[in-house]
């Protein structure tokens, strides 16, 4: 029994276990709202077993960007901007079959999030260069806090700096650009960004050419493994954005084709991340009829709250008809929303010169003019009537009045007579 239950805790102990590879994270402090970067050099790295951790092991919701260069993976996330100070482990954590045991490899590396007023996040953290390119660009965003006065500087000649400094104002990114010689590249070639008492340091990575075929250990197998490609590897954003007000998601109705409608779409980033170009693309076949208040932004930062604007026959002149068709929002990054348009704008009312003019469709529809004729000499006798009707009435009021408002003669009375007589 006891060796029994020895060899029970001997496999439960091997099946859990932190093999030699380790995690590098660039700098042990970051501020909310910053761009972390991290090195792991592991076999086909799955970024979905990526997940960062707070001191309680919940994770935090972020999107992992990680790229393969030299048997390196290179992986940066940005930390949301709402998280609060305190101890955060980065962890990478898949199953393995080694020497017939199934593993659970687990990899992890902790840093602090510290308190800080002001921050802004990189994209990329990691470049790797082409050498049929001579050029690079670093976009900026401004996450946090007052404007950002940024120095920027290398440890390179073969970087040309295209601007020493630049300034980031609150909700603003811009791009960095640089020039460089592929071939002149030094192995720790890297652009240098400082703020206030911070440092970022991007990396200028070249892929080595090799010929060699990868080495391949035939006592180890990847559990439930996914096709890993040499390319950025980004998490699923396509349930980013939300639309808040439901009533605006699926508009349907029939209306006339002088009415206007008009309101606005509440639109949130649920996501922890930024994402980036925003775009309304409005269907071909409502391009007439819907007007946007804009097309496009740059960046959407996570937890806020965006309204567009959107007018529907603004002007007025749409033609009678069915209009079906949708408004997508999309990312970069692949989220997506639609809202969705079912109207009928049917024919206005106009009234010219006392006449009462419809414009409609044509229809079918049959009139019997010897009913119609019928229908209208009846109506005119009972008009004919009434009038005779009204008219003796008005005679009679008019005569009633003139007899109250006769003029009456005095009356004398006897007295007064006499007293005439006499004199």
């Amino acid at each position: 029994m006891k060796i029994t239950f020895f060899f029970i805790i001997f496999i439960v102990l091997l099946s859990s276990f932190a093999i030699g590879e380790e995690i590098k994270i660039y700098d042990t402090e970051y501020v909310s709202g910053e761009t972390v970067q991290a090195e792991l050099v592991y076999p086909n790295l799955d970024v979905s077993k990526l997940s960062l951790l707070d001191s309680n092991k919940n994770k935090v919701t972020v999107g992992f960007i990680s790229t393969l260069i030299n048997d390196a993976n290179y992986i940066s996330f940005n930390l949301p901007v709402s998280l609060i100070e305190g101890n955060y482990t980065l962890q990478f954590k898949e199953k393995k079959l080694i020497n017939g045991t199934v593993t659970d490899v687990i990899i992890e590396k902790s840093f602090n999030v510290v308190q800080g007023d002001n921050s802004f996040s990189i994209n990329p953290g990691f470049i790797k260069l082409n050498s049929q390119e001579t050029s690079l660009k670093i976009k900026l965003q401004h996450s946090k806090g007052l404007p950002i006065e940024i120095t920027i500087s290398d440890n390179d000649d073969a970087i040309n700096l295209i601007r020493n400094s630049i300034t980031l104002n609150p909700g603003e990114s811009k791009f960095l650009f640089a020039d460089y010689v592929f071939q002149d590249i030094i192995e720790n070639s890297k652009i240098i960004l400082s703020f206030d008492s911070r440092n970022y340091e991007i990396p200028l990575l070249k892929q080595v050419e090799t010929i060699e075929e990868p080495e391949v250990n035939m006592t180890e197998e990847i559990i439930d493994e996914e096709v890993v490609k040499n390319e950025t590897v980004e998490e699923d954003f396509s349930g980013a954005l939300v639309i808040l007000n439901e009533d605006a998601k699926n508009l349907k109705d029939s209306i006339t084709q002088d009415i206007t409608i008009e309101g606005s779409v509440r639109l949130m980033n649920v996501y922890s991340s930024p994402l980036h170009n925003i775009r309304f693309e409005v269907d071909e076949n409502l391009q007439e009829i819907v007007i946007l208040n804009i097309s496009s932004f740059e960046i959407f930062e996570p937890e806020v709250t965006y309204v567009q604007y959107i007018w529907i026959n603004k002007n007025k002149n749409v033609k009678p008809g069915e209009y079906k068709g949708n408004i997508n929002i999309l990312s970069d990054e692949g989220a997506t929303q639609t809202i969705i348009l079912d109207l009928v704008f049917e024919a206005e009312e106009k009234v010219e010169q006392g006449l009462n003019i419809t414009e409609y469709r044509p229809m079918n529809i049959s009139i019997n003019f010897s009913e119609l004729r019928e229908d209208t000499k009846e109506d005119k006798s009972k008009s004919l009537t009434i009038a005779i009707i009204l008219i003796i009435i008005v005679l009679g009021l008019l005569g009633l009045l003139a007899y109250r408002l006769r003029p009456v003669k005095g009356v004398k009375k006897l007295s007064s007579y006499l007293k005439e007589l006499k004199k």
